[in-house]
């Protein structure tokens, strides 16, 4: 059985090896990240543990990344063999653990091919930038079967393993804070911790209580990762975007995030890389959209505990997938997203398994029931591959990736943008331009689009036309990235020499070392009869490199100047 779940999660996900980074967070952890370049020196292993670079804590998946550098290059293949290789693993891993478990074999590996080729996890596999998922997956399926191994026969030296794959599971995402939750619900089932079905619900209760408070230890690490995730999100901007929305706005958020999931468990179509936030687009959430939802919410959960005491793994599995989704349904706003494909990674688990064991206890016995009940599973899996290999196929570049997302999704401002930088970067800005726009019409706010049709313009010569929004950017923003080197460049261009000597001061105290820009203050200086600060912005150019063209004449010119004012 290994083999077979191994033989289709390649099928479905080999096809990545060919496929390169993308502009969405592809640069941020990997491609344009000089310390995972730089692979596993000392230097970059101590800034694993120090950085909240990319609004998070996890160590280990900037460990991973460097490791891949080191062993095979910085290319993007073998970043993508890696998250495959971590995603099969998980994958025979949850088959095993459900095995052991339950000494159930198909029902097992149902619930384990369902994990390995749903369409919902092509985000969480085949995106570079999400190895944190497959990566913190691994160690959730490792703590399960550490778990399994301690509750048949308790000790401390098993506990402690326990604990220690959960730490390493929260240091490649704080995802897994809900990982003692759900150690509970296994508790009750399969493991039949909290006793037989016949017990009373006092005996219960109180197995329970031991029970939550044996995990004392796991949830006092889950608190501090959150403590830890709480500060790099806010020092980081995570939150800003929906900082003032009410507790109302985001428990609405929530509930239609549980339905869309759900709903794209269930029947995965229309799937993007980026759904946005309502806020973000100024628009309210359909007041049916949020009934519809939480009745469904409601009306699942009261049938499911109903048939507790008979199915047990109807509730677990359900709850599973409430609990686990809980850290980013919403009700704590991260980001400029609704939801998210790759959320469900890890929560899902829960309604595969109340699927493979619900499913055959609820049919009636029939002769052939068993081989209809294969049939009907082998065709789901076969179905939802075939998807999940189309769905892959869309992450194969930049273009191909945003051009879906625009399809499938409403005022994607972030698809619009994102695709319009791809086409500046293929040396298109023309076609740029048309994106960019279209992305601030949705979002006149939206920081990134005013920096780049700022430069689109730029690129086609039109420096006039790019200093409103550059302008726009610095009053938005005024420590975006770049921004002052290239209003700088537009103030010069146009002959603006005084303001350009005031964005060239701007970019030069966060980036000395930039010898152009210190040539053009130089200029500007000079333009405007400053010959004194002129000489010394030529000297400073020289100092960074001496070979740098025309300084030498522009600082003879400047010298030649100012004795002759004199």
């Amino acid at each position: 059985m290994p083999l077979l779940l191994s033989a289709l999660v390649l099928v479905v996900y080999w096809q990545v090896c060919g496929f390169g980074f993308v502009n969405f967070d592809d640069d941020v952890y990997v491609s344009e990240n000089p310390r995972v370049l730089a692979g596993l020196t000392w230097e970059s292993v101590a800034w694993t543990f120090t950085t909240f670079h990319g609004e998070n804590w996890y160590p280990l998946t900037w460990l991973s990344y460097m490791a891949d550098v080191d062993l095979f290059g910085p290319g993007a293949a073998w970043h993508h063999r890696v998250n495959v290789g971590l995603h099969l693993a998980n994958t025979v891993l949850l088959f095993m653990v459900l095995r052991r478990m339950t000494a159930a074999v198909w029902p097992s590996a149902w619930a384990a091919a369902l994990f390995g080729v749903h369409p919902l996890h092509v985000e969480s596999v085949a995106w570079i930038a999400e190895r944190k998922d497959v990566l913190s997956g691994l160690f959730w399926m490792l703590t399960m079967a550490a778990y399994v191994r301690y509750a048949r026969r308790p000790s401390l030296g098993r506990y402690m393993a326990v604990a220690g794959v959960f730490a390493l599971g929260l240091m490649s995402k704080p995802m897994l804070v809900t990982l003692p939750f759900a150690l509970v619900l296994l508790d009750w089932w399969p493991l039949g911790r909290l006793g037989p079905a016949s017990a009373s619900p006092r005996e219960m209760a109180a197995r329970l209580g031991r029970l939550v408070w044996e995990k004392l230890p796991l949830l006092a690490l889950s608190a501090v990762s959150s403590g830890v995730t709480y500060l790099a999100q806010t020092s980081g901007g995570a939150t800003e975007l929906v900082a003032n929305l009410t507790f109302g706005a985001r428990v609405a958020n929530a509930v239609v995030s549980y339905g869309v999931l759900m709903g794209k468990t269930v029947w995965p179509t229309a799937l993007g890389v980026f759904y946005p936030h309502p806020v973000s687009t100024g628009t309210a959430i359909p007041a049916w959209q949020i009934a519809a939802s939480l009745t469904l919410l409601v009306g699942v959960t009261l049938v499911v505990l109903r048939q507790g005491r008979r199915r047990p793994f109807l509730a677990v599995g359900w709850l599973w997938f409430l609990g686990t989704l809980v850290p980013v349904s919403g009700l704590i706003q991260t980001g400029a997203h609704s939801t998210a494909d790759r959320f469900a990674y890890l929560p899902s688990i829960g309604l595969f398994v109340a699927l493979a064991w619900g499913v055959p206890s609820l049919l009636p016995a029939w002769r052939g029931r068993q081989a209809a009940l294969a049939a009907c599973g082998a065709a789901t899996v076969l179905a939802l591959a075939a998807a999940a290999h189309v769905q892959t196929s869309y992450w194969r570049d930049s273009v191909t990736l945003w051009t879906r997302a625009i399809a499938v999704t409403d005022k994607n401002w972030l698809a619009l943008n994102n695709l319009g930088d791809t086409y500046y970067r293929l040396g298109q800005p023309d076609k740029a331009l048309g994106y960019f726009r279209e992305a601030l019409r949705i979002r006149p706010d939206y920081v990134d689009a005013l920096h780049n049709l700022g430069v689109c313009h730029q690129a086609l010569g039109q420096q006039a036309e790019a200093i409103p929004y550059l302008e726009k950017t610095a009053q938005l923003d005024p420590g975006y990235r770049d921004l002052w080197r290239d209003l700088g460049h537009a103030y010069f261009s146009t002959g603006r020499h005084r303001d350009a000597i005031g964005a060239y001061t701007e970019h030069l105290k966060t980036r000395p070392g930039d010898a152009e820009a210190w040539n053009l203050l130089g200029v500007s200086h000079g333009m405007l009869g400053q010959y004194e600060q002129a000489i010394g912005c030529f000297r400073e150019v020289l100092r960074l490199n001496p070979d740098y063209p025309s300084a030498r004449d522009n600082l003879a010119l400047a010298s030649a100047r100012l004795r002759a004012g004199r």
